[in-house]
């Protein structure tokens, strides 16, 4: 297994979701049990989160709300929440569209 403890998967850039859909979130992990936190920050900025506490199972099924708005410049942020040093981010950029 590669040297690392969390790892995105998608989105990790360039996706494009859709307002009112759902979308599967997944990342890896190494031996990490426990949960995980999903953030979501937009041109940088912190937006919320996600889902607050799931299962570091490797994947989460997103229900992409009406209320986002539509941008291009979307990135999630995946924290373990045993322990906090632990995270990463999407490497590049993904779009919600309406």
């Amino acid at each position: 297994m590669p040297n690392y403890d969390l790892i995105i998967l998608t989105p990790n850039g360039g996706e494009v979701f859709y307002k009112n859909t759902e979308r599967v979130i997944r990342w890896e992990h190494s031996d990490l049990s426990g949960s995980v936190q999903i953030d979501l920050f937009e041109d940088g900025w912190y937006q919320g989160y996600v889902i607050n506490t799931t299962l570091n199972n490797g994947y989460y099924l997103w229900s992409i709300s009406n209320d986002i708005f539509a941008s291009k410049k979307y990135k999630i942020r995946i924290k373990h929440i045993q322990n906090t040093t632990k995270f990463d981010f999407s490497n590049e950029d993904f779009e919600i569209k309406n």
